[in-house]
C-alpha cells in the first residue's frame, strides 16, 4: 500500500519569525488529506527555527525540516524538492498563504491522470492582510504554455501545483529571476496544463531594491535569450523599457 503524501508543500525561510506563522496556519487549515510540509530554513538567527520545531512537534501531518546555511533562495528550494515525497509539489514561502482552507482540495479535484500542472491566480496582500488585487496585470492564459513566460512570471510559482516527477531543479547561476527559468523548463516537460480558475494564494507584497531590480533584469535578459532567442529578448525588453518610461520610472 502506497503511503506517500499527495502534496508536498515546500516553504523556504530566513529571518521569518514575523510572517511564518501566517503560512503555518494556512497549511494547517487545508482540508485536503495527504499533505506533507517541507520547511527549509537558512540557519536563521531569530526564532524561526524554534517556530518550525514547535510546529513540527504538533502537526497532524508529516513535517520535515532543516535549518542550515545555504547558497541562497534557489538552493534552499532545491533542498525542499529533494526532500519532497509527494506526487505534487507546491512552493508556499514564508508570509504566503493559500487563499482558502479548501484551495488544495478544489485544485487537485480538477486533475486528471494526464494533468501535470495546475495553475491559478495570486492575490496580492499588504502587511495587514488587506487585498491589493490580483497579481496578473493581464488575464491569465486559458491554456498556459511555456512560451507565455517570455513576458516574465505570468503565473507566480506559489500559484503552480506541479507533479514532482517533472519539477526541475533551480539553476543556481540565477539569484533573482530563477523562477522564470524554472517555470519554462518545468512546463516544457508537462503533458497537460490546466487552469483551475481559482485564486490559489495570497502573496505578501514586498519591496525590491533598485540594485536587485537591475540584477533581476540582467538575469531575465539572459533567460529570455536562452529560451526564446535574441530577437524575442530584444523585443520583450524594449517593451519593459517603454513601460518603465510610461510609469514614470517605476517597474512592476
Amino acid at each position: 500500500m502506497d503511503t506517500s503524501p499527495l502534496v508536498s508543500i515546500i516553504t523556504v525561510t530566513y529571518r521569518a519569525q514575523e510572517v511564518l506563522p501566517l503560512t503555518l496556519e494556512s497549511v494547517a487549515s487545508q482540508t485536503l488529506a495527504g499533505i506533507e510540509h517541507i520547511l527549509v530554513d537558512g540557519a536563521s538567527p531569530d526564532n524561526t527555527p524554534g517556530q518550525i520545531a514547535a510546529y513540527a512537534a504538533q502537526a497532524p501531518y508529516p513535517v520535515r525540516w532543516v535549518s542550515e546555511k545555504d547558497q541562497g533562495l534557489y538552493d534552499a528550494m532545491n533542498k525542499g524538492l529533494a526532500m519532497a515525497g509527494g506526487e505534487w509539489v507546491c512552493f508556499m514561502n514564508a508570509g504566503d498563504c493559500f487563499y482558502t482552507s479548501d484551495t488544495l482540495a478544489q485544485a487537485l479535484d480538477q486533475a486528471t491522470d494526464t494533468t501535470d500542472v495546475l495553475y491559478g491566480h495570486t492575490m496580492m496582500v499588504d502587511a495587514q492582510g488587506r487585498e491589493l488585487g490580483l497579481r496578473s496585470h493581464k488575464k491569465l492564459p486559458s491554456s498556459l504554455h511555456w512560451r507565455h513566460f517570455r513576458q516574465g512570471m505570468v503565473v507566480g510559482h506559489q500559484a503552480l501545483l506541479v507533479r514532482r516527477r517533472i519539477a526541475q531543479t533551480y539553476d543556481l547561476q540565477y539569484r533573482y529571476s530563477g523562477d522564470i527559468d524554472w517555470s519554462i523548463r518545468t512546463l516544457k516537460q508537462a503533458r497537460e496544463i490546466r487552469h483551475t480558475g481559482l485564486i490559489i494564494d495570497r502573496f505578501l507584497e514586498g519591496g525590491v531594491s533598485h540594485t536587485r531590480r537591475k540584477e533581476a533584469l540582467k538575469e531575465r535578459w539572459h533567460i529570455i535569450r536562452r529560451h526564446y532567442g535574441w530577437l524575442t529578448a530584444l523585443w520583450v525588453h524594449l517593451g519593459i523599457g517603454l513601460r518603465f518610461l510610461l510609469r514614470g520610472g517605476k517597474l512592476r
